[in-house]
């Protein structure tokens, strides 16, 4: 093949593998899209309030007839200055305020709270709070009902509409890049079937721009700058290699210059206390000794 033809089949294959990655990207661009538009919140029923009527009923504590039997007895208690009485006071003092409010008060306040429950007065209010709370009640649910119906009707068929519009755009995107990708795809197949001068190892972008730019601007054939291309590619791991193993020996100097520091601490501290254990030895001697002297 001349070499004119072997430059245009290159640049077209490298045309048309870059257009492939190209496609690719916005085939998944297009496939990961999603509808941003939330899915509308149904409207809510509100409920009104009922508070029933508070029932007066005028029953009140007798605070008289609640302590004054303490008070006496206290006062007994200090007038007699009886050991006896005192003692039987203090009980007095906190059993019958307690006998008072829940043997006689409660019941009483509760028979007065049946009583003005039952009255019609209380009756009426009762019925008028409830009428009064029925009636707010209705406006709310009017206006719940309308905004249901609206929901209903109007906003949900709106936005399924809207959706189904959406998604059918992203399907006529997505086919036509589909569509695009499988013609480029034949065309690539094609050209590399007639020409049959780039094999199926190099026909990356990285090879093809390698290629490419190699016989563009020289009289080097397809074969010689894939040779060209092998080599480069071998220099590039041979690099790699070297830079791993540059790290690696790096690393390894590293390990090794603090394995020689720990060893160098241990050592110093086994010598340590061997001197430590001289000395003892040493002061342990010189004490025996002393001792000995001073018992002859």
């Amino acid at each position: 093949m001349e070499h004119e033809k072997q430059v245009q089949t290159v640049k077209l294959a490298l045309k048309l593998e870059t257009r492939v990655i190209e496609l690719k990207e916005s085939l998944h661009d297009e496939q990961s899209k999603s509808f941003d538009k939330p899915i509308p919140e149904p409207p809510t029923r509100q409920t009104a309030q009922f508070t029933p009527p508070p029932v007066i009923h005028g029953c009140r504590v007798n605070w008289l007839i609640m302590f004054l039997p303490s008070v006496i007895n206290i006062v007994l208690g200090m007038i007699t200055q009886s050991v006896l009485l005192t003692l039987l006071i203090f009980p007095t003092l906190f059993v019958w305020p307690l006998v008072y409010y829940f043997a006689i008060y409660r019941k009483k306040e509760k028979r007065a709270i049946e009583k003005v429950s039952n009255s019609e007065e209380y009756k009426q209010r009762y019925a008028a709070a409830k009428a009064e709370a029925d009636t707010i009640q209705q406006k709310y649910d009017a206006v719940y009902a309308a905004a249901k119906e609206k929901f209903d009707t109007v906003t949900v068929p709106e936005y399924r509409a809207e959706y189904a519009e959406w998604e059918k755009a992203k399907n006529e995107r997505t086919n036509q890049v589909i569509w695009e990708l499988s013609g480029v795809h034949q065309e690539l197949d094609e050209l590399y079937g007639q020409t049959r001068i780039i094999p199926v190892q190099y026909r990356s972008i990285n090879a093809l721009q390698y290629i490419y730019d190699m016989i563009s601007t020289s009289e080097y054939d397809v074969r010689q700058a894939i040779d060209s291309f092998d080599k480069s590619e071998q220099r590039r791991l041979d690099e790699m290699r070297l830079q791993e193993q540059q790290q690696a020996n790096a690393l390894a100097m590293e390990q090794n210059d603090l394995l020689g520091e720990q060893n160098s601490i241990a050592q110093k501290a086994r010598r340590d206390a061997n001197i430590a254990s001289v000395v003892g030895a040493v002061q342990r001697h010189n004490t025996n000794k002393t001792l000995k002297k001073w018992l002859k």
